[in-house]
């Protein structure tokens, strides 16, 4: 563990690979010029998808096929931002409430596994609790551990309607 910040080079730590008995294991990495924490992450745009279906989760952690009005919600990350993305935590909240989106992937027997916060949607076919058809705030917020704060949120109205 170093006593003080690394400056920026070139660097290498070697390990032991504990699946391969005291095997050890170099890995390289660089450390760029020092950056300071972003005050913004950027600015968001939704991108209309025809109205058509999405995966959802369903009673008993299923996956069902359902009729539904969605977007792809996408960010334009600021160039501060940019340099903390990877280290960063990323949540999507519509209407104040956290969004994880349509089920993207599930194992064998609908058991779903990944999900796509940054589509929302609004089911068509049937009342939807969590978002109704209409009129929403969508904002993407991040934290990067060990900033003084978090940088301001992107937000974007949506408007969610079923034919």
């Amino acid at each position: 563990m170093p006593s003080s910040p690394l400056a920026s080079g070139s660097y290498s730590l070697e390990l032991a690979n504990p699946c391969a008995s005291g095997k050890r294991e170099t890995r390289s990495f660089t450390i760029g010029p020092s950056q300071s924490f972003p005050n913004q992450i950027g600015t968001l745009r939704a991108v209309r998808s025809a109205t058509g279906t999405v995966m959802v989760e369903a009673p008993a952690r299923c996956v069902a096929t359902r009729n539904a009005d969605s977007v792809l919600i996408e960010m334009d990350r600021s160039p501060a931002f940019k340099a903390f993305e990877g280290v960063a935590i990323v949540s999507v909240f519509v209407d104040g409430k956290s969004w994880k989106g349509p089920v993207t992937k599930y194992r064998g027997g609908g058991w779903p596994t990944h999900f796509d916060p940054f589509v929302v949607y609004t089911l068509c076919d049937q009342s939807n609790p969590e978002v109704a058809p209409g009129r929403h705030v969508v904002e993407v917020r991040a934290h990067i551990e060990g900033a003084a704060s978090d940088p301001a949120p992107a937000t974007i109205e949506v408007d969610l309607r079923c034919p």
